[in-house]
């Protein structure tokens, strides 16, 4: 006779794991928002030594000063343009091209009233910084101030400034906000060059002329609008 079978035992499943938990996903932090810039192009000087109205001299077929408005416009900056009071001519030539066009009483006392005003506007808007960039400057291009706003908001606190291939200061400036209430004490035509430390300074250094190639004389206009 053939021996029983040994008896079966139940079967009993192995006991499984208690499954891991998955890892919550970190979530990805915000895009920071860049730093609100408002641009001023100081256009409030009697432009004497020129012996006529150089911000309305045409260079490439638009007035000087258009020229630089419509750079800081492509390049995205909202813009606030100081006038001298008695300039319709200025006025007509800026007027219409998404500029504030802010007419100043006291434009004779020099650069310092027009930065001034940029300061408060800077500061009402609740802005970061202020661009300053000249209406008299004739090579600065849309790439360099968005070059230099892009570096600028890097470090915001900090003051840009653009300068030569030697170093010789020019524009564009970005003065942050810790700065406007500085500002808005200027006087005088000295501008804020005072307020441009050694320290907590960027400079960025731009080719050629672009950042201090201005019309100041005749002898700066190129030859056919001598």
């Amino acid at each position: 006779m053939r021996p029983n079978p040994p008896p079966r035992t139940p079967y009993s499943p192995r006991k499984s794991r208690p499954r891991r938990s998955a890892r919550p996903q970190r979530s990805a932090r915000p895009a920071r928002r860049p730093a609100r810039l408002i641009a001023l192009m100081p256009a409030a000087g009697a432009a004497r030594r020129m012996g006529r109205d150089k911000l309305l001299i045409a260079l490439d077929g638009a007035p000087v000063a258009r020229r630089n408005l419509m750079r800081l416009r492509a390049a995205g900056l909202d813009v606030v343009v100081t006038l001298p009071p008695g300039a319709p001519a200025r006025a007509r030539a800026l007027s219409g091209r998404g500029a504030r066009l802010l007419r100043l009483t006291d434009a004779a006392e020099g650069m310092a009233a027009s930065i001034r005003a940029g300061a408060r506007a800077a500061r009402n808007a609740q802005a970061a910084g202020l661009l300053i960039l000249p209406a008299d400057l004739t090579a600065v291009q849309v790439a360099a101030i968005r070059r230099a706003c892009r570096i600028w908001q890097h470090r915001p606190d900090r003051a840009l400034r653009a300068v030569s291939p030697t170093g010789e200061p020019g524009h564009p400036v970005i003065l942050p906000a810790r700065l406007f209430p500085a500002l808005m004490r200027l006087a005088g035509d000295r501008g804020a060059r005072g307020l441009l430390g050694a320290r907590g300074l960027t400079r960025l250094r731009l080719p050629g002329g672009m950042a201090t190639a201005d019309l100041d004389t005749p002898a700066d206009l190129p030859p056919p609008h001598r």
